[in-house]
């Protein structure tokens, strides 16, 4: 508005522009619009002055004079087409040359107050609220809390409420909100824009972004908040959350982000990663352990292989035995901190890796003597399921080692006819194929065609099947006994 086309027209008066334009915005945004009729924006206009004659009072712009002075001198609202109304007219549409400018406007208009009347007797935080998890406003409200400057607590510490109850959301809840933004998103947002807040406040703020992450769709957050000065605290904080009194809940979402930020950094200083990797696994710090254990886990998630591609089609990149040889030791310790990461590794490695032949067996086994130790930890008892899970091979030939587990047999028909997990029954169908095992054969087969509908193992699944009898055959994209 002050700089731009200085040569072809008079400087736009921003004191008065600007409350125009935000008011604009903040309908706009408010409806959830990116455009807005010639007439609506003429009301606006209109509305604008005579809800805020402190500013606009004295004004000698017509509103029609505004709008073509606003799109000739600056751009920033401009004509882009024509639509026919419900009257059936042709009316003239507008919009602002780019979104950002909407958002920040909107932005603008919260914090100073550029309002209709019914709005401008709230509170900043009560006109934010009914907008919390729409889509139209999860650039607007971070903007806010950075306008805010040192007035954001109130709208950060109902962000971080927010985020506590979304933990406590059931299934059928969570699922109507998986695609609208989540308060932990914001959350994190406001974090990656470097808004001002206290060092306790940001504490706060970042544990319940971190215990939310799988609420959040927005992956590239937390590499900005890496790149911002937040940068040591949000390490020490995921850092110190993990390492106290080992908390099976949210020991997934913030042991994925010591895994990311620890893979990200490497990459930036090394090219053989798994070396760095090993190295750290070795090292007597338990610390160091547990934090390259998770990068383990992140660097085979991020190689694994296409749904449709075949463990034999896997390229051998690297020889990661010395690796899984570190790996056996730590699974058999009681410490779950060093556990959780190790089995998470195991089970994703066999997805993006070939895996030593050599020590399957033993790794197997190691898995399959803990597997019922750790059933008051559900998280930590799934990752062991699912490394187990990936393990099994009917080509693997593991009966005698696995008849000198105390009570194999019990425990697999416990998993079957008392499930843990969502891999527990599959594994447990696998293994009474390895010992032997007499299982009700209707609801073996109920799992198996079930289990093959949502590939997610297709070929291991069909090789098990073939043994016990099962057949698939493809009909209208699904998996049917023949």
């Amino acid at each position: 508005m002050v700089t731009w086309n200085v040569e072809g027209h008079a400087q736009l008066d921003i004191e008065e522009a600007e409350p125009q334009l935000a008011y604009v915005a903040f309908w706009m945004t408010s409806k959830g619009k990116q455009t807005i009729t010639l007439n609506d924006l003429k009301k606006c206009l209109l509305d604008a002055r005579k809800q805020m004659p402190d500013i606009l009072g004295f004004t000698k712009v017509s509103v029609t004079d505004f709008i073509k002075r606003v799109e000739s001198r600056s751009s920033l609202l401009i004509m882009s087409g024509h639509k026919k109304v419900d009257s059936g007219e042709i009316v003239q549409i507008y919009e602002f040359l780019h979104l950002s400018f909407q958002e920040h406007l909107t932005a603008k208009a919260v914090v100073e107050k550029f309002l209709p009347i019914s709005e401008n007797r709230k509170s900043t935080l009560e006109i934010i609220k009914p907008h919390i998890e729409d889509e139209s406003w999860k650039e607007v409200i971070p903007l806010v809390a950075v306008l805010l400057r040192r007035d954001s607590k109130e709208l950060i510490e109902h962000l971080i409420e927010l985020s506590i109850i979304s933990q406590s959301d059931d299934i059928q809840n969570e699922n109507k909100k998986r695609n609208s933004i989540s308060p932990a998103e914001l959350l994190g947002s406001c974090i990656a824009n470097e808004i001002q807040i206290t060092p306790e406040l940001l504490d706060n703020a970042i544990e319940w972004y971190s215990k939310n992450r799988y609420r959040i769709r927005d992956k590239s957050l937390t590499e900005t908040i890496l790149s911002s000065k937040f940068r040591e605290a949000f390490k020490d904080k995921i850092h110190n959350l993990y390492f106290e009194e080992f908390n099976d809940k949210f020991s997934s979402p913030i042991g994925s982000l010591i895994g990311e930020v620890y893979i990200n950094e490497l990459k930036k200083r090394e090219k053989e990663v798994h070396k760095t990797i090993l190295a750290d696994i070795k090292t007597p710090n338990r610390e160091t352990q547990v934090t390259s254990l998770f990068g383990l886990m992140i660097f085979s998630f991020e190689n694994k292989l296409p749904r449709n591609q075949t463990k034999n089609a896997k390229i051998q990149k690297y020889d990661f035995t010395e690796i899984v040889e570190t790996l056996l030791p730590i699974i058999k310790s009681d410490d779950k901190h060093l556990c959780f990461p190790a089995f998470w590794s195991i089970a994703w490695f066999n997805e993006s890796f070939i895996f030593p032949e050599t020590l399957r067996v033993d790794i197997l086994k190691s898995l399959l003597e803990i597997w019922d130790k750790y059933d008051d930890s559900k998280n930590l008892n799934r990752m062991c399921t699912w490394a187990i899970k990936t393990n099994l091979s009917p080509n693997i030939h593991i009966d005698k080692k696995l008849g000198g587990i105390d009570n194999i047999e019990s425990i697999v028909l416990k998993r079957f006819n008392s499930p843990m997990n969502e891999y527990d029954q599959l594994v447990s169908v696998f293994l009474s194929v390895h010992l032997n095992l007499s299982i009700d054969k209707t609801e073996v087969e109920k799992i198996l065609i079930e289990e093959n509908k949502k590939h997610r193992s297709s070929n291991q699944i069909a090789e098990y099947a073939k043994i016990l009898g099962v057949k698939f055959k493809q009909k209208e994209s699904q998996h049917t006994i023949e």
